[in-house]
């Protein structure tokens, strides 16, 4: 006869088995993307590790603002420069339009002055 067998009890439990298999592989990612920058300029700081899950709108990486910084204050300069051009326009028009309405000056000149003034337009 044979002997008896020990029986244990044990409670069941849910979890990972935790089975691991050693072999060469590839890695293959479900979804990749290739990420652009708008601008082009010197990297000051980076947001993210490789291989991190980023997400739309997720800031990945600085870039050093200061030349299109240079830039707009270099625009906002000729602005200012072209509305005071056309400031200064406008006042010769009205300064000849008086002069012609109280018929100060030959209609020639009031023509080729409408004629150069109205070249500039109002934004």
């Amino acid at each position: 006869m044979t002997g008896a067998v020990p029986v244990t009890v044990a409670t069941a439990t849910k979890g990972s088995i935790g089975v691991y298999l050693n072999a060469i592989g590839t890695v293959t990612p479900v979804y990749t993307d290739s990420i652009t920058a708008q601008v082009t300029g010197v990297i000051t700081q980076v947001h993210y590790r490789e291989g991190q899950t980023v997400h739309k709108g997720d800031p990945l990486v600085d870039i050093d603002d200061r030349p299109y910084q240079a830039q707009l204050v270099q625009a906002q300069g000729a602005l200012d420069r072209d509305q005071n051009l056309l400031a200064e326009v406008q006042m010769d028009l009205k300064r000849y339009q008086d002069a012609w309405a109280k018929n100060a000056i030959p209609r020639q000149h009031w023509r080729t002055r409408r004629s150069w003034c109205c070249r500039i337009r109002e934004p």
